[in-house]
This record gives structure tokens, C-alpha cells and sequence, in this order.
């Protein structure tokens, strides 16, 4: 029996041949597609049938069968295409999908075949559905447009954020970091960069001592964070004061903006999901800096007035029966 891990590949790599490449403990195979590569297929002989996949009766109500799922040498496996999409970026690769491999089972005789409950499965990110989004009230929408003016004096901040809104998207936690904390350095860091000094100047505003309060808070009373991520912020940080917090993310910072072999445990841009729980973190401290940024514009009372002559010509118009504030 052979284990085989189709991983797809970003890039433009246009090899003038391929053939399979036997390593000491798997096959390496490539897919093309318009003549570049576009997936990398690893197998591995698998023996044992205890790491077969196996459907058995689900003694839960409403599913029939449950599905166990075994992923012989995957990890091993990741960690040697994290090494090769480095070597491969020379001549062309973008990215290997490391972490969504399309798993499938190929049985070398009858009886395998036989014995064998399930041919192949893949995990993949479900993309968020309108009906399943949290719609966006129109007056926000609207007043987000009417405040862009007034607002470009904080442009700067505000794109820090978004950046790190779509690198947590992609699961970059440790570029999510550094833009997150550009958020809060750019608005409360009063020009300082060492170390001492930057901490001194964060540890002096009351509002961000305050914004990290609540991220905290709301970090532990969300239903939305995962029971996982809630454990580990505890493990890392629950007997942690908000002044150490901030101390830690200054020190996060340069942790992630240096890099040197010779420190043990040196962080790799390849296991971003280490600092998961720190992204998440300062993303949620970078909402309330961000928000509180916005307020003043997004409220003031010459956008509310725009907003209600707006609303009021659309109404009239036969667009809407009521303002929506």
C-alpha cells in the first residue's frame, strides 16, 4: 500500500523533463499544467494497516459512520518540502501548499484493494458564503465613504492594519505581527525605536493600556476564539499584566524583524502558526487602536449630517423607507 500526498504549486517552473525521483524514504512525481509544474505528489509505502484509513459505525446520533483519517509521514514530509520550495524558489517556485495536501491510497495487490474503506479525501479552507457573513450595516458602508476625506490623515495606520488583516487571512502570523505593532508603534510610539524608550513611550498612554485591556477581555469572553487559542494566550500570557503584555510585543518585534542561527529556538518563517496566538493578540489590539482612530471621522457630526441628507434623497427617490442609523 502507498500513501500519496498531492500538494499544488504556485509558480512557474517549466522543467524540460520530469521523471519520478526516489529519495531514501519516498517518491517524488510532478503534475504539469500548460507546461509548468503545478503540483508536487510525495508517496510512501505504508505497511502497517493500522495507519490505513478506517470508516466504522458513529455511535452519535444523526451520522452514520465515522471517519478515521490517518496521515502516515505527513509531517516529515512538510518539513522536507518547506526546505525544497526554498531550494525550487530559485528557479521559479512561488509556493508549495504544504498544509492542504489531497490524500490518497493506491493498494499494491487485489487484496489490499479489497481491505481498503476509502480511496482518497482532502481538507481545504470552505470560503465564507453571503448568507453565512454578518452583514454590513449600509450606514457603515455609507459613512466609511463620506469619512475617507477627513480620514486620509490616518491612512497610514489604517493600511498597517488591513495588511495584517490579509496576512492572517493567508495564516502569516509573523508579518501580521510586525504590521499589527506598526499600528500601535505609529500611533503611540512618539518617533522612539530602541527598545527602553519605545516601551516607555507606549507604557505612558493610558488609551493603549486601555485598548490592551480589552483585547484581553474580549479575547477570553468571545465565543468566536477558538478553545485552543483561549488555552494557549493562558499558557503564554495569564499571569501577565498589561504592562508586561507591552513589553512583550516590543520584544516581539525585534525578535521577528532579526534572525540569527545561533539563537536556540530562532523563529521560521516556514511554522508561522508559532505565533498564532501573538497575531491574533495584537490584531485584536490593533481593531480597538484603529477603531478608536475612526471614531472621530466616521462620527463627527458634519459625516452623520451627510449621511441623513444622503438617506433622506434616497428615500425620497423610492430607495428606502428609513435612514438605517
Amino acid at each position: 500500500m502507498r500513501c500519496v500526498y498531492r500538494f499544488s504549486v504556485e509558480g512557474k517552473i517549466h522543467p524540460e523533463a520530469v521523471h519520478p525521483v526516489n529519495t531514501k524514504f519516498y517518491r517524488y512525481e510532478f503534475g504539469l499544467g500548460a507546461g509548468f509544474i503545478t503540483e508536487i505528489i510525495v508517496s510512501v509505502a505504508v505497511s502497517n494497516r493500522t495507519e490505513w484509513p478506517l470508516i466504522t459505525p458513529n455511535p452519535a446520533p444523526g451520522v452514520r459512520f465515522q471517519i478515521n483519517m490517518h496521515s502516515p509521514h505527513l509531517p516529515f514530509i512538510q518539513h522536507e518540502l518547506r526546505t525544497l520550495q526554498g531550494i525550487l524558489s530559485i528557479f521559479g517556485l512561488r509556493s508549495i501548499d504544504v498544509y492542504n495536501p489531497k490524500t490518497e491510497w493506491k493498494p499494491d495487490t487485489a487484496e489490499e484493494r479489497q481491505a481498503l474503506q476509502l480511496f482518497a479525501y482532502e481538507r481545504e479552507r470552505k470560503e465564507l458564503t453571503a448568507a453565512e457573513a454578518f452583514p454590513l450595516k449600509f450606514d457603515l458602508l455609507a459613512r466609511a465613504v463620506l469619512a475617507a476625506d477627513s480620514a486620509e490623515k490616518i491612512q497610514a495606520p489604517l493600511n498597517f492594519f488591513r495588511r495584517g488583516m490579509r496576512e492572517l487571512y493567508d495564516r502569516q502570523f509573523i508579518e501580521a505581527i510586525r504590521a499589527f505593532f506598526f499600528v500601535v508603534e505609529t500611533v503611540y510610539g512618539q518617533g522612539k525605536f530602541k527598545k527602553a524608550a519605545l516601551v516607555k513611550a507606549l507604557l505612558s498612554s493610558r488609551e493603549l493600556v486601555n485598548h490592551v485591556t480589552h483585547a484581553v477581555s474580549d479575547w477570553h469572553a468571545s465565543p468566536l476564539v477558538e478553545t485552543r487559542l483561549r488555552g494557549a494566550l493562558q499558557e503564554r500570557y495569564g499571569n501577565a499584566s498589561v504592562d508586561n503584555l507591552i513589553e512583550r510585543f516590543v520584544e516581539l518585534r525585534g525578535e521577528v524583524h532579526h534572525h540569527t542561527p545561533k539563537r536556540k529556538g530562532v523563529w521560521n518563517p516556514e511554522y508561522q502558526e508559532r505565533y498564532e496566538v501573538e497575531a491574533l493578540l495584537l490584531q485584536a489590539v490593533g481593531f480597538n487602536v484603529i477603531f478608536a482612530l475612526l471614531e472621530p471621522h466616521m462620527w463627527s457630526n458634519e459625516v452623520m449630517s451627510q449621511y441623513q441628507r444622503l438617506m433622506t434623497n434616497v428615500v425620497s427617490q423610492g430607495g428606502a423607507s428609513s435612514p438605517g442609523m
